[in-house]
């Protein structure tokens, strides 16, 4: 397979290379160290291949080629120009006075991964989005000249080319007074890898680069080695990570499961992704009918997941929000809020003042000292991905007929409806639990926005084990006594308290709730949670209805 990818990749980087005079650098040579283990190259600097760069997890380890060989292109596009490259050379001033490059807006640079180039479909849409949400200058890092295999050499490829980018951000700031503090480098795969190298490179000549987000950072020669050699916290101010395939790589995940940056997101956990290995034949569609690149997308698909989503946060209304929590488990069992954890957006919108203010990092670039801020949300199967998340807690009665009856083992459904829709009938347990009298019972579920809720339904099917005497009803039917149903909705910050009357519910049968200001009270109630949200806004719909300005990145 990668043969057959390897072989479109030497077209496109025929077909994608520009004249040797339109290239980012002009005069560098290879020089020649005297040092077998270490290879120089002009102004960029030497690069060595002892320890760290070779290890236990490094088993293999390349030089970088030499510059006049990968001779990545920087490609601008601005609102007035949106499909043309307009290609910025370090050292160039009439390069960049001849393009569209505003010194006072911000800069996004967008950076590809292994076997990949600038004209990606996926490359050309996050342009596009950008330059929709706001008027900022966005450049292309297109490295297809070192992308290629073997893997081992595109991943010493990338640690010159972090180089080169840091070069042309200097070159910039020298020339046309732009603040490395207002430039963002968002890379997928490799490319957040080398971002990384670009901020080290900056951060050890006295400049900070301002943000740097890792959309799915690549696994292999990556993972548990050291920060020097990977993406990590003192690399920008503000490093912000999206996991989406840190499943083991011989079972195909690409991507890290190490938290790397200051705040790390794991949607649906971040292994595998609703939607991913399931339908070939939908693949190639996506792809426009390409059978080698739907065959390609399939493969890849949880991995490029943190592409998608990355892109859709530009201007999406639906937030895209995330609970701090020890674990994707906990998360689902809905043992974290956002009254005693953090509450943060994923995606473009990512604020790195709200993680500073809610962890007490001092900024720029500080590694945290204790555990890494984990983040945990849910997505749907395909676009738009985004989700609102619903805390349901059932608690069920104390009253003396539930406890008689004592308790009963089955799992639950529940579906929920609001004033502008109803949400899918939702398997809140993944296995049969027992459910206890005077106990609540929280999961938390994700659907689109349905509006105030005004009831549910409730479904739930007693289980037995002929093998299990204790899950045995001989003398009695199963039933379940629910006191209550509280639904908070995390981005609205409300709750609605559904009255289940205490009446018993029998297995499979289906029974609606709906609010009552009456429901009775019982000896325990669990609280309904105090969400507080990283927004200005106040009020109940806040944060779902939040204008974009409100939630751009101040950065310098």
């Amino acid at each position: 397979m990668e043969n057959i990818i390897f072989n479109v990749w030497l077209k496109k980087k025929k077909n994608t290379s520009l004249p040797h005079h339109e290239r980012t650098t002009r005069g560098i040579r290879t020089a020649v160290s005297n040092k077998p283990t270490e290879r120089c190259y002009g102004t960029f600097g030497c690069y060595s291949v002892n320890r760290p760069w070779t290890s236990s997890n490094r088993p293999i380890n390349n030089f970088p080629e030499a510059p006049e060989i990968i001779q990545p292109a920087f490609c601008l596009y601005t609102r007035h120009n949106r499909s043309r490259c307009q290609n910025l050379v370090t050292g160039d001033v009439n390069s960049i006075q001849r393009s569209g490059l505003d010194s006072s807006r911000r800069l996004l640079f967008i950076v590809h991964g292994y076997l990949e180039h600038g004209n990606k479909k996926w490359i050309k849409r996050m342009v596009e989005e950008a330059l929709i949400y706001d008027n900022i200058n966005v450049v292309v890092v297109d490295w297809v000249s070192g992308s290629g295999p073997p893997y081992t050499q595109a991943v010493a490829n990338i640690r010159l080319i972090g180089v080169m980018l840091a070069h042309l951000l200097l070159f910039l700031h020298a020339q046309f007074q732009v603040p490395t503090e207002n430039c963002h480098i968002t890379g997928h795969s490799l490319g957040a890898h080398l971002a990384g190298y670009t901020g080290q490179y900056l951060r050890d000549r006295g400049h900070m680069l301002g943000r740097i987000t890792g959309m799915d950072p690549a696994d292999p020669y990556f993972e548990n080695t050291e920060p020097l050699i990977r993406l990590d916290p003192t690399d920008a101010l503000f490093v912000d990570v999206i996991h989406t395939d840190a499943g083991p790589i011989l079972s195909g995940g690409l991507g890290m499961m190490q938290p790397v940056g200051h705040i790390d997101f794991y949607p649906n956990g971040g292994v595998r992704q609703p939607g991913c290995g399931t339908s070939v034949l939908d693949s190639i569609e996506k792809e426009r009918g390409s059978v080698l690149y739907g065959l390609s997308r399939f493969i890849g698909c949880n991995h490029l997941r943190s592409v998608e989503f990355f892109t859709e946060s530009f201007n999406s209304a639906c937030p895209f929000l995330a609970v701090q929590c020890p674990s994707f488990e906990d998360f689902l069992e809905g043992r974290c809020h956002c009254g005693t954890n953090a509450c943060h957006r994923m995606g473009y919108s990512a604020d790195h003042q709200s993680v500073a203010s809610s962890t007490g990092l001092n900024w720029p670039g500080q590694q945290q000292t204790d555990d890494s801020i984990q983040m945990y949300l849910l997505t749907r199967d395909d676009q738009p991905f985004c989700l609102y998340h619903y805390r349901v807690t059932i608690v069920i009665s104390d009253t003396f007929e539930s406890i008689q009856h004592g308790g009963d083992r089955g799992w639950l459904s529940i579906q929920l409806h609001g004033h502008n829709r109803s949400s899918p009938p939702t398997r809140l347990t993944p296995e049969n639990v027992r459910f206890e009298p005077r106990r609540a019972y929280s999961y938390v579920l994700g659907s689109t926005w349905l509006g105030d809720i005004k009831s549910v339904t409730l479904v739930w099917t007693y289980s037995s084990s002929v093998f299990n005497p204790l899950t045995w009803r001989i003398l009695t039917v199963p039933a379940l006594h629910v006191n209550r149903i509280i639904v908070h909705n995390l981005e609205s910050n409300s709750s609605a308290v559904i009255c289940g009357e205490d009446t018993p519910i029998s297995s499979k049968e289906s029974r609606q709730m709906f609010p009552d200001s009456k429901c009775r009270h019982q000896s325990w109630l669990p609280a309904a949670g105090s969400f507080h949200f990283p927004t200005d806004e106040t009020g109940a719909n806040g944060l779902r209805k939040s204008g974009k300005r409100s939630r751009r990145l101040q950065l310098g």
